[in-house]
């Protein structure tokens, strides 16, 4: 392989692009999300979802007063950390493409002022989304917590009073951790993210890669399936035992019934979700920190190779789509604004729902007396 070939294979960390190494008789790890651009045009897609469905969220929010409870407060403080995730991802997918395709269509003299510009790009998308994605896990996690110190706990003043706890951890913590990363040079372009975005620079040692990844987000992420799973968990079990207590004491009417009915499912919903879209970063980041780093970097099978092209594309979907996630689960499964949404020539005063959250509360009320 000659000189120049082997630049470009050196460079990858910092400019993916055709990477072909004769050292290697199998793939190289490296040239997978740049071998095709599927990965970055489905992220693109669903990163733009996002970025609208975290606008309309926070957008309902505010033009509509009556619905500014404490737990739609941390849903539209969720949807902002979901819309700068996914703004960053689209400067990440778009920066990719364009460099991708650039570097394809010039010629060998102009790769390396390519590189510079993919550079300044990717780690912009680095800092973005490496401190935006820690605070999605925080609001993440508060938000089921909030649910069980109200419902399980009854402590709706102690909640309240925890607001100002939450923005300095979702938000001061977060940025100090990417601050201190990109002043060690540590955030750029790295094999790890097989849906072309940029993360933590690749390291010399792997030991060093892995323990920067999970200080950078996937530490934080496996805290919040953790905690988000348990607490849902557990307030799902608790609405449960009271539901079956009070039914064996007072007939319960019909919206009652119904409310109840939307809180056990929505109990359901968003850890499903919340695991669904993000679960395949973290299982594409177990698989490519057990790939043994060669002098080719990481030489792998062709079927490891196709496992973690659909990983990448698994990926791109869900890491940036939870702000879509939110929409659904926030607003067109919940009734009171769905009604809003689909009845726009009508005045939107919904009492409905009111009405059967108030049924609600005075049922919960009543089981603990």
């Amino acid at each position: 392989m000659d000189a120049e070939s082997d630049c470009i294979v050196n460079q990858t960390q910092v400019c993916p692009g055709a990477t072909y190494s004769e050292k290697c008789d199998q793939f190289n790890y490296d040239s997978i999300a740049a071998a095709r651009d599927g990965p970055a045009v489905v992220s693109l897609i669903s990163s733009s979802c996002s970025i609208i469905s975290s606008l309309f969220i926070i957008f309902t929010y505010f033009i509509w007063s009556d619905i500014r409870s404490t737990s739609r407060q941390i849903i539209v403080f969720l949807s902002l950390a979901d819309f700068f995730t996914a703004l960053g991802y689209v400067i990440g997918s778009s920066n990719y493409l364009q460099h991708y395709h650039s570097q394809h269509n010039t010629t060998s003299g102009n790769v390396n002022v390519s590189c510079e510009q993919f550079t300044r790009a990717c780690v912009l998308q680095s800092c973005i989304t490496t401190w935006s994605s820690m605070a999605s896990f925080w609001w993440s996690t508060f938000l089921a917590f909030h649910l069980y110190i109200t419902i399980v706990k009854e402590k709706v003043v102690l909640a309240g009073k925890l607001f100002p706890v939450y923005h300095v951890l979702a938000w001061i913590t977060p940025l100090i951790i990417t601050a201190v990363l990109l002043g060690k040079d540590e955030l750029g372009y790295s094999s790890v993210a097989v849906s072309t975005w940029c993360y933590i620079r690749e390291q010399s040692q792997k030991r060093n890669e892995v323990l920067l990844i999970l200080i950078g987000g996937k530490l934080w992420e496996v805290a919040a399936y953790i905690a988000v799973v348990l607490l849902y968990l557990l307030t799902k079990l608790h609405v449960r035992h009271e539901t079956k207590t009070a039914a064996n004491r007072i007939s319960l009417s019909e919206g009652v019934i119904t409310a109840i009915q939307q809180v056990d499912r929505k109990l359901i919903y968003i850890p499903v979700m919340f695991l669904l879209l993000r679960m395949w970063g973290t299982v594409q980041f177990i698989v490519a920190s057990s790939i043994h780093k060669t002098d080719c970097h990481h030489c792998i099978s062709q079927p490891a190779s196709i496992f973690l092209y659909i990983l990448g594309y698994l990926q791109g979907i869900g890491d940036g789509g939870q702000g879509w996630g939110n929409l659904i689960l926030y607003v067109f499964t919940t009734k009171e604004i769905r009604e809003r949404l689909f009845s726009c020539h009508k005045s939107p005063t919904p009492k409905s729902s009111a009405i059967q959250r108030n049924q609600y509360n005075r049922f919960y009320n009543t089981t603990q007396n």
